[in-house]
């Protein structure tokens, strides 16, 4: 069943679409967690497809939209990246654990909504485990640019790159020489793309906010599954972040599992690679959560 959903947050009044499965009760909660510029819906209606596939595995699922966001009222900053309010997300985890008696929850998004459901995560204790599609470790993205910037330093390789083309790109304007040379380019965007660019730095942890909540996350004995498209733009720097993270965390990351769909782009644009993600996610929840009376 999906009914639409209203959940008090604050001064606002959340959306949100539920899916509730047949069997009683459920295994779990899942909460589809947006960024900053989708709605309930998710990029190529990922998040509807995924939410019916996993309600008809046993899970109650919403999607949910965020202050100022799709049917959600309010006026939120969304200036940068990681200016998303985690604030309605934990409220929305209380309310399904008041609605379906404390399941366990778990945390879901794509791109920038894995990053925000990361840090949710970190926020509330009642969230167990986190479906991180395409989650980007580093601190901006191809088509928010190098100036939206978190608390780190530096930027990822691919974007950086990309960010370093633009400026070749613009070698030949007058205009852009003009501006360099008047003092009215961003130099603190050239100072942290230049390394990047040349690959300086990538033994460095990108994004300490990221770090921080993923060690708080496996700290409780958390599990997430980080699911890319092997053409995913960021894999490069996610490979090379994972790697930095589970040399760092204590336990070596234990908890966290890696998976690839062959051939899929960033957004799982594709039929075929959406439904392989999706199979991907069900088979992991389904070890995660099983039926009870099951035999592992």
């Amino acid at each position: 069943m999906e009914e639409p959903i209203r959940i008090a947050s604050g001064s606002n009044e959340l959306f949100g679409m539920l899916h509730t499965p047949d069997t009683a009760p459920a295994r779990a909660t899942i909460l589809v967690v947006n960024s900053r510029v989708e709605y309930r819906v998710g990029p190529h209606r990922f998040y509807v497809h995924a939410a019916r596939r996993w309600t008809d595995q046993g899970f109650c699922v919403l999607r949910l939209d965020h202050p100022g966001n799709g049917d959600s009222p309010g006026d939120e900053d969304y200036s940068h990246i990681d200016s998303f309010p985690v604030e309605p997300v934990v409220d929305a985890v209380d309310f399904l654990r008041a609605k379906t008696g404390d399941l366990d929850v778990v945390l879901a998004g794509l791109c920038m909504g894995a990053r925000n459901a990361l840090y949710a995560a970190a926020r509330s204790r009642h969230v167990s485990h986190l479906l991180a599609f395409g989650m980007p470790f580093s601190d901006a993205t191809p088509d928010i640019g190098v100036g939206a910037q978190a608390e780190s330093k530096t930027v990822g390789t691919v974007v950086a790159r990309n960010a370093m083309s633009g400026y070749f790109k613009r070698m030949t304007n007058p205009g852009a020489w003009r501006r360099f040379l008047t003092g009215k380019s961003d130099y603190g965007v050239i100072k942290r793309v230049l390394p990047a660019a040349l690959g300086i730095g990538r033994n460095q942890i990108f994004n300490e906010p990221v770090f921080r909540s993923l060690e708080d996350l496996l700290s409780r004995q958390g599990r997430i599954l980080f699911l890319f498209g092997s053409n995913d733009v960021f894999l490069p720097d996610f490979q090379d972040q994972y790697a930095l993270v589970k040399r760092r965390l204590p336990g070596g990351a234990v908890g966290c599992t890696v998976e690839f769909i062959p051939r899929a782009n960033h957004t799982f644009s594709r039929v075929e690679w959406q439904e392989s993600a999706i199979a991907s996610s069900v088979a992991w929840l389904e070890e995660q959560f099983p039926l009870s009376g099951a035999v592992s």
